[in-house]
């Protein structure tokens, strides 16, 4: 299907119905979460979508997102299904993201047959190291593994360049570790500051650069209501200072028109299964 303004505005329905869902969860289980990235600022400048942007972000706490993913065990309705590393062995992301069944949203860099309807992101947010050099070490370290685990995991182009060739050679060198090793030992290695209690940064586990995600977990200690569509959700009372950390002081103005863009997928239908388009030879259609 086109990309026309119908089908983005139903695409814009589905993620609020499913942010609608994360809510009822949340709010029945007594878990934080937060409005974040685009969406938080869609919420402050728009009170809603940024109009030009197609998906949501939200944020939780790791031990809160722990809760969350047994939570959606015994309260996510049928029409949705939540991925994540253990639930989708073709999942690429180190986050969640819950799908609305029988929609598509197909990526030509995730692995044919891996779940690819319409989704919302849901991002851990986990404690870093205090000091300054530590913070620096495991950065580069994070962007390191974060960068193995994208091309490890991801689609890859039949006809590679030179450079990229190189670069599956030196990845494909990790594959004597099993996948599922491979992806517990992340979480393991992203996980690991969470058990001390005298830490004040953390970052969300994104594929985003390591220096471009770092956060005051302050900046979360309370909560407040922001209208999100004509309802009101729940988002970080420090909201001005994360977007001023995330994208500058003059947030509040709107981008040129050429940077006003949606985010790339080659297949979207608000009405069919991704499925659908899969064929006998494991490609799509």
């Amino acid at each position: 299907m086109s990309r026309n303004l119908e089908v983005m505005s139903a695409v814009k329905k589905i993620c609020l119905e499913l942010l609608l869902e994360v809510d009822r969860i949340c709010k029945k289980h007594k878990i934080r979460y937060f409005l974040y990235g685009g969406t938080l600022l869609g919420a402050v400048r728009h009170e809603g979508f940024i109009p030009w942007d197609d998906d949501i972000d939200i944020l939780i706490f790791r031990d809160d997102y722990n809760r969350f993913i047994k939570a959606c065990n015994k309260e996510l309705k049928v029409d949705y299904f939540l991925e994540t590393s253990k639930t989708e062995p073709l999942s690429i992301v180190t986050w969640g993201k819950l799908h609305k069944k029988n929609t598509s949203f197909i990526h030509d860099n995730v692995p044919k047959g891996c779940f690819q309807g319409i989704s919302i992101d849901i991002f851990a947010f986990d404690k870093i190291p205090e000091n300054k050099v530590m913070r620096f070490l495991f950065g580069k370290f994070h962007n390191s593994i974060n960068f193995i685990y994208s091309q490890r995991f991801g689609y890859r182009s039949e006809n590679p360049s030179f450079k990229r060739r190189v670069f599956n050679l030196l990845i494909d060198c990790t594959k004597f570790i099993p996948d599922i090793t491979f992806k517990n030992w992340y979480h393991d290695l992203s996980t690991k500051y969470n058990k001390y209690d005298n830490l004040n940064f953390g970052i969300h586990n994104s594929f985003r650069k390591f220096h471009k995600k770092v956060m005051p977990i302050k900046y979360f200690e309370e909560t407040c209501y922001l209208k999100f569509e004509g309802h009101k959700l729940c988002a970080p009372k420090e909201w001005d200072k994360i977007l001023k950390s995330y994208y500058g002081v003059n947030y509040m103005d709107l981008p040129p028109e050429n940077e006003r863009v949606y985010h790339h997928a080659s297949i979207i239908d608000p009405f069919n299964s991704w499925e659908k388009y899969l064929n006998k030879r494991g490609s799509y259609n």
